[in-house]
């Protein structure tokens, strides 16, 4: 009787679901049938690639500059056709429509691979990326292997393996940092280069399961020439595709439940432990360490925040030399506040790009199945519509209290749920997110405890490509704190 009910509840919510799927289809195809053609969306045509090619107005823009200018210029909506083998681009700047593409994309997403890296892996060298990585195009492969990444990545537990190590190398750099320093208690110029050297050390801990020895004053460093390669990647690779052109150790198993990153991927599979451990050096360098510049930055403007923050870690550090833990990590919410807040006045990545996985209506117009759609996420973090007081770092706008209030803001839930999305969204989401946040939260509690940071400069300028991150002379004073 039991499984005659069970049987019946299966199949009546079976029929719901195909009938309501089925209702969705219908109503697309009518809307499809009743909106204006592919043809007709607003698109520049050949004038803006000739602005794109080298002696034109655009040649040297940045990405977050050509969105800005493509939705002055056209509105919410572009079409840009694809040259020299190119793909054809749709460029929408509404936020409800990210949430449509993103919620249409099933178990499969797909987003394009920077061409030159793709290039390189499936052409150059198949005899070492013989597994798709992070930085694949996506689809059935990429899934299979996200499908054994993402539980040993995103699980709290392996990410807490490492808190000791990650903070172990934040307090050597800040024993280099003092030893640095000139006499005015400033960083040199070049201090965005040592801040690098200490992502790529930190993710060298869980993606190789050792120290790099980066952290070194020596001149000819070879931490400075591995992230100045990781730099190139993404500044050529945004030359070549964006801007038109004519042109093993052994060691000793660990007990399971100590086991990390590494281990537990040569476990399943080696291939794709050697192609994810290349892909978190190769991802997990700029990424971090633009955000830890970006926080670092505002911190330093922010003297009232910085010490609000401050205060806040002497709860969990009473002196400099406090052991820093996973279980102290938790009880921090104001230095989340803070990361969140950078990320949105700084973000990493200026936004995304998916296909459509099916035919689909985007702002009155047919888009069909396979259009590349990028959608420039940045330009809702700047405005107000979306975020009171958008121009000003407030982290109190991401408390779960009233605070926001105080600053005459609202509170940041109230903005589109889909203006802001730091670390993507659905299964392409960044399976390094955690360990990115756990770096990121290490660096700045231990700077914080340790120096008063001021900023006497003016502004740093942003440098985007693939990736957004802060450039110029990165002078913080840095003045010592008692104990």
């Amino acid at each position: 009787m039991l499984k005659s009910n069970l049987r019946q509840f299966t199949n009546k919510i079976t029929n719901q679901i195909l009938l309501r799927n089925l209702s969705a289809q219908v109503s697309a195809e009518v809307e499809w049938k009743n909106v204006k053609p592919f043809k007709d969306i607003p698109s520049p045509g050949l004038s803006l690639v000739l602005k794109m090619l080298p002696g034109g107005d655009l040649r040297d823009s940045s990405i977050s500059h050509l969105h800005r200018y493509f939705r002055k210029t056209y509105g919410n909506i572009a079409f840009l056709k694809g040259i020299l083998g190119a793909p054809n681009f749709v460029f929408t700047y509404d936020v409800n429509d990210f949430e449509k593409v993103f919620r249409t994309e099933g178990i499969w997403p797909y987003r394009p691979p920077m061409q030159t890296m793709d290039y390189y892996r499936n052409k150059l060298r198949r005899d070492v990326y013989k597994v798709n990585g992070l930085l694949d195009r996506g689809g059935e492969k990429w899934q299979e292997m996200r499908t054994v990444v993402n539980p040993v990545l995103m699980q709290p537990k392996v990410v807490d393996l490492y808190v000791e190590g990650i903070d172990e190398v934040t307090r050597d750099m800040v024993k280099l940092t003092k030893s640095i320093r000139d006499a005015k208690d400033e960083t040199p110029p070049d201090f965005g280069r040592y801040i690098e050297r200490w992502s790529l050390e930190s993710i060298g801990t869980v993606a190789l399961d050792t120290r790099l020895g980066v952290l070194q004053p020596s001149a000819n460093n070879k931490g400075d020439r591995l992230a100045k390669a990781v730099d190139e990647m993404f500044e050529l690779g945004f030359k070549l595709e964006v801007m038109p052109s004519l042109i093993e150790s052994q060691k000793e198993p660990k007990p399971v439940e100590q086991q990390g990153v590494l281990e537990k991927l040569l476990k399943v599979d080696r291939n794709i432990a050697i192609v994810m451990s290349m892909d978190m050096l190769a991802v997990g360098v700029d990424t971090t360490s633009s955000a830890v510049k970006a926080l670092l930055f505002l911190l330093a403007k922010n003297p009232a925040r910085q010490e609000k923050l401050r205060k806040e870690i002497l709860e969990i550090l009473p002196t400099k030399d406090t052991p820093l833990t996973a279980e102290k990590l938790k009880h921090l919410p104001y230095l989340r506040a803070c990361m969140k807040e950078a990320h949105r006045v700084f973000p990493v990545v200026a936004g995304t790009v998916r296909a459509t996985t099916q035919d689909m209506v985007i702002q009155g117009y047919q888009v069909p199945k396979g259009t590349w759609v990028a959608m420039a996420g940045q330009l809702f973090l700047e405005d107000d519509e979306f975020f009171t007081k958008a121009k000003e770092f407030i982290p109190e706008r991401w408390l779960k209290d009233d605070s926001h209030k105080a600053e005459g803001c609202k509170h940041a839930k109230e903005a589109h749920p889909f203006a802001y999305l730091p670390f993507g969204f659905g299964p392409p989401m960044c399976v390094g997110r955690r360990f990115a946040e756990l770096e990121i939260a290490t660096f700045i509690i231990r700077f914080v405890r340790e120096f008063d940071i001021r900023w006497n400069y003016p502004d740093l300028k942003v440098k985007s490509t693939f990736i957004e991150t802060l450039v110029g002379d990165m002078k913080f004073e840095l003045k010592d704190l008692k104990n």
